[in-house]
């Protein structure tokens, strides 16, 4: 290669790197329904005890005596005071009560992740948004079995990004920590689309769920992802919580992985986002 071939590969190679940002697994994902919130009651309760003395009567007496030469009169003289009841009251107040729903419960939570691209040597950085639907139980007695269900958004893979033309995504991969105060028992995958000739997969590596769609997910499709199930058995005692999470804290320590395939190659992008938010969150009691 002459050095004229060079510099235009170089610059090429630079145009590049930004591919990896626009073909990111997050670029206009599909929003699901968000499910409503579900309600917290707490209630006061006042119990009045009233408790009554019965009546208290006080009797007094008082005796004279007269004498005289003759005569000698005694005369008694008897006086009863009666006192009103007396009346105590004694009030208690019972502590608030909450509710906690019972069954699974859906919600949906959106998430910013921030992704970086290489290509040849060459990083560029960009901002990405997507989101999890998750399924779990509300409340979970410590020793028992739970299961919880994760499903990423759908790709809408682009077909073009800085002037290059985006053949597919693939090696996509996302991961999930098993949470904590449970232990892992297995984890199975269901659904998805238009997810390429590759065979999706699930696995529990040193206490990370792991997620990998070979692909390929062709520039100008909707991937849907499949729904991660894992089967956990709760291991904390209450009042602890079991909550899951992106797993991933750099680029370093991504969370999710893929590659975005061009005309000269993959571009490696890795994406995390720090601290991540919780997807779902299970009461032991």
């Amino acid at each position: 290669m002459n050095i004229s071939e060079k510099i235009a590969a170089r610059r090429s190679i630079h145009a590049l790197a930004i591919v990896a940002g626009s073909a990111a697994l997050l670029v206009a994902c599909v929003p699901p329904t968000t499910p409503g919130p579900t309600t917290t009651t707490s209630v006061s309760t006042t119990i009045a005890a009233t408790t009554t003395a019965p009546p208290t009567s006080t009797t007094s007496t008082s005796t004279t005596t007269t004498t005289s030469t003759t005569t000698t009169t005694t005369s008694t003289t008897t006086t009863t005071t009666t006192e009103p009841p007396t009346t105590t009251t004694t009030t208690t107040t019972a502590p608030p009560t909450t509710t906690i729903p019972v069954g699974p419960v859906t919600k949906y939570t959106a998430m910013s992740l921030s992704c970086q691209g290489t290509f040849l040597g060459i990083s560029s950085t960009s901002a990405m948004s997507s989101g999890v639907t998750s399924v779990a139980p509300a409340t979970v007695s410590s020793g028992s079995a739970l299961q919880i269900k994760i499903t990423p958004d759908p790709i809408v893979v682009p077909t073009s990004a800085s002037g290059q033309t985006i053949q597919n995504l693939n090696a996509v991969v996302v991961k999930f920590p098993v949470p904590a105060g449970s232990s892992f028992v297995s984890a199975s995958l269901s659904g998805g689309s238009n997810l390429g000739s590759g065979t999706p997969t699930v696995t529990n590596n040193a206490g990370v769920i792991t997620l990998t769609v070979p692909g390929n997910l062709a520039g100008g499709s909707t991937a849907v992802l499949p729904t991660v199930t894992v089967n956990l058995t709760a291991t904390g005692v209450a009042p602890a919580q079991i909550k899951t999470i992106l797993a991933g804290s750099s680029y370093s320590n991504p969370g999710i992985t893929f590659n975005a395939k061009i005309s000269l190659g993959n571009v490696p992008t890795k994406c995390f986002t720090n601290p991540s938010p919780v997807f779902s969150t299970t009461n032991i009691v």
